[in-house]
């Protein structure tokens, strides 16, 4: 679905254009690259195969189409109708995942989300490069450097530099 090679221009709504959820509008040649991977051969084979008939691609088109028009005019009509086909396709792939009633979903997060780790968990976490950067960004990366002395090492051998690998002595 790449556009080999072909640059695109992105042009975003911007807030003086006042549209309500024009995040929603992706680049113009995306459109007319799901338009052509839709209504290509290999796209008709492969919709028969899933749903066993083709889909319409001409929504595709038609935000395409829009969008371009969108792009040179900044009309409010061509980019509300792209941002409705949006709306339209994230419900649909929104319905398969509602209506699976395998999960439950919850309201809240379960109360013990938040609980310490457990010892083994916090153990293999001493002295990483995560638990340097977490105590930094805290701000007592002097202590973390005292913690990384103290942590005992596991038998291995000392670092060398990877300069030392390239020494010829």
């Amino acid at each position: 679905m790449g556009l080999e090679g072909d640059t695109f221009i992105v042009e975003p709504v911007k807030p003086e254009d006042n549209i309500p959820q024009g995040w929603l509008m992706r680049p113009c040649e995306w459109y007319k690259d799901e338009y052509k991977e839709c209504s290509s051969i290999k796209g008709r084979i492969h919709q028969y195969f899933i749903f066993g008939h083709n889909l319409d691609c001409s929504s595709w088109n038609k935000d395409y189409n829009n969008c371009i028009l969108f792009r040179k005019t900044r009309g409010k009509e061509a980019i509300q109708s792209v941002v409705e086909s949006e709306k339209r396709r994230y419900e649909e792939r929104m319905k398969s995942s509602q209506a699976n009633d395998a999960w439950t979903y919850r309201k809240t997060p379960p109360e013990w989300w938040n609980n310490p780790l457990p010892d083994y968990l916090q153990d293999r976490y001493r002295g990483t490069y995560l638990e340097f950067v977490e105590n930094r960004r805290r701000g007592d990366a002097i202590n973390e450097k005292r913690k990384m002395k103290e942590t005992p090492d596991k038998t291995e051998e000392p670092k060398k530099s990877w300069l030392s690998w390239f020494s010829w002595s």
